[in-house]
């Protein structure tokens, strides 16, 4: 049990780095801001 919480734990902060620079504000402003330019041109 313990060397199962050790390798989630090594996966966990990895994956909780690069998600949270997106989830920041980042990926919703983006995805925002792209709709409309694509609708626009459509």
């Amino acid at each position: 049990m313990s060397k199962s919480q050790n390798g989630n734990k090594e996966v966990k902060k990895p994956k909780k780095v690069p998600p949270k620079p997106l989830p920041a504000g980042a990926a919703p402003p983006t995805i925002t801001a792209a709709a409309p330019p694509v609708r626009r041109k459509k």
